[in-house]
């Protein structure tokens, strides 16, 4: 038997999340919200971390189910920002999947040092299945 046209309109929508990207690179920034859409999430973009701090804390903003942040960017790092999301009671339960060039033994070796962690971690270039998994495992 053939799932109804409704039960599939109902299951793509409980697997639609919202996503805010914060990383400098335009590429970066176009590849994965390209994809993420194309998937069916709803995705917003930001280059900076002051911007997305202020995005975060706009009254009209929604806040994302899923925040993939880069780990070095110019002026407030990844890192930094990560930590003032994590302290911050409106952001706190949010997960945050850290970007990084770096190979995943290097990015969690950084983050050994560290008082505050991702989630999780996707190195670049991405796995879009790795990708998938990722979000299909915050239901």
């Amino acid at each position: 038997m053939q799932p109804s046209i409704c039960v599939v309109l109902i299951e793509s929508i409980r697997v639609a999340k919202r996503v805010l990207i914060i990383d400098d690179d335009p590429v970066v920034r176009s590849l994965l919200s390209e994809y993420l859409i194309s998937r069916g999430h709803q995705v917003d973009v930001i280059s900076r971390s002051d911007v997305a701090m202020a995005h975060l804390h706009n009254r009209d903003s929604v806040m994302p189910d899923l925040i993939m942040l880069d780990m070095i960017m110019p002026g407030l790092t990844g890192i930094e920002l990560l930590k003032l999301l994590r302290a911050d009671p409106s952001c706190s339960g949010v997960p945050i999947v850290m970007l990084s060039a770096n190979s995943a033994s290097d990015t969690v070796a950084i983050f050994d040092h560290e008082t505050v962690s991702a989630d999780s971690y996707l190195q670049k270039p991405f796995d879009f299945r790795a990708l998938d998994q990722l979000i299909n495992g915050l239901e």
